[in-house]
């Protein structure tokens, strides 16, 4: 199963000018012919209830599925010196839990929170800023992460291959980190044995069950024709 692991709406994420609310189903319609199953809503420090998850699966269709993570950073940190601006893409984390509550306890209190319920860490483009590559090994030694985001849509081919030679031995994903429709769906995750939840998802990287499918052309086209291509 290919699905895209990485995509912010405008209804949570400012920067975001993608609506779920207008044209998903078309949206939907158009990854599902690139053989792509499923999105997995990523936004800044938010989480949707499960009452609007539901509402947006519905609209989605019964043959596509759309998975909810949250991606967190501390920005108030950073611009304190305090943390060196890395976020975070948490998989798997309970529609139940406050999203905002949770980013307030601190990256360290919030991320062995997530590793202890069975969500899974990743970095999200580790190397998209040059400040973000200073420590790095800081990152993996003293928080639990559990995968690293190796193909990233909107990062440069040489930030792409940094994260791609970067701890090695753990799994990778690929994500279009998309702000727009048009982008959903340029880089994309195969999970090995599929995925029906979020938990499943955390699990399956845990697990080292998925594979980063890089963008099939560059500044191209958005699938290949079959999913061995890409890669």
């Amino acid at each position: 199963m290919l699905i895209d692991p990485h995509v912010h709406t405008s209804e949570h994420s400012r920067c975001s000018s993608f609506s779920v609310f207008l044209g998903l189903p078309e949206l939907c319609s158009r990854l599902k012919r690139g053989g792509i199953g499923g999105i997995v809503l990523t936004e800044h420090n938010a989480t949707r209830t499960t009452d609007k998850m539901k509402q947006v699966q519905r609209m989605a269709g019964p043959k596509f599925r759309v998975l909810q993570g949250v991606e967190f950073g501390w920005k108030e940190l950073r611009e304190a010196g305090e943390w060196p601006g890395w976020e975070i893409l948490v998989y798997g984390l309970d529609a139940s839990v406050d999203a905002q509550e949770l980013r307030s306890w601190g990256p360290t209190r919030c991320l062995e929170y997530t590793d202890k319920v069975g969500c899974a860490n990743v970095v999200a483009h580790p190397f998209r800023y040059k400040k973000h590559r200073i420590d790095i090994d800081k990152l993996f030694s003293d928080f639990p992460i559990h995968a690293v985001e190796r193909a990233n849509g909107n990062c440069s081919r040489e930030a792409n291959k940094l994260a791609e030679a970067e701890h090695p031995k753990l799994p990778g994903i690929g994500g279009s980190d998309a702000h727009s429709c048009l982008a959903v769906g340029r880089v994309v995750t195969e999970v090995l044995d599929g995925v029906s939840s979020g938990r499943e998802f955390a699990e399956a990287i845990r697990a080292g069950k998925v594979i980063p499918v890089r963008p099939f052309e560059e500044g191209g086209a958005l699938w290949p024709s079959s999913p061995k291509e890409g890669r």
